[in-house]
């Protein structure tokens, strides 16, 4: 999604985007782009640091407050990004800045290489979850087990050594059909 206000900079960065195979939509000012933010959830946003309608800074700060994009990469994108703009911007949560008027491989460049680290991010997010989903069912099946193991010994304390062996070697035989 990339959000300017200045329709030859939309263009150029959704023709550059389109020509490396982005699907690439465009929104005018904060307002239009909550609205496509509401209806499409894009892999990326390039956001201009000046809006009509308010600041990039401050409209950073609202998208990863967000669950919803708290996790998108934000390339802020300025006419002239002084050192302060960078370093709020990439404070805020900012994945990358770029200064206007841009190269168009550079962009392309800066984008896929978000993407990558985004999909890496979520590759990497699927693995912890599975992981946590088998450490919860290992730790069910020790429970389980550490239950059984009580049981035995409270059934086995009763017993005497002599029972015991019996009991073994009539399951041993059953199991071993002897």
């Amino acid at each position: 999604l990339v959000v300017d206000d200045d329709e030859s900079v939309r263009r150029a960065i959704a023709a550059a985007l389109g020509d490396a195979g982005c699907d690439v939509r465009e929104a005018v000012d904060a307002a239009s782009m909550r609205i496509a933010l509401a209806a499409w959830e894009p892999a990326l946003l390039l956001l201009d640091a000046s809006l009509p309608d308010a600041a990039g800074t401050q409209l950073l700060q609202e998208l990863k407050a967000s669950d919803a994009t708290r996790d998108m990469p934000v390339v802020m994108i300025a006419t002239r990004l002084p050192d302060e703009l960078t370093e709020l911007a990439l404070g805020l949560g900012a994945a990358d800045g770029l200064r206007k008027p841009f190269r168009p491989r550079e962009l392309v460049a800066r984008v896929q290489a978000q993407l990558r680290v985004q999909a890496l991010l979520r590759k990497t997010q699927d693995a912890l979850r599975n992981s946590e989903d088998e450490l919860g069912r290992v730790q069910e099946d020790s429970e389980n087990r550490r239950k059984l193991v009580d049981i035995l010994h409270e059934v086995t304390g009763d017993l005497s050594s002599d029972e015991i062996y019996h009991i073994l070697a009539r399951r041993v035989a059953r199991a071993l059909s002897l």
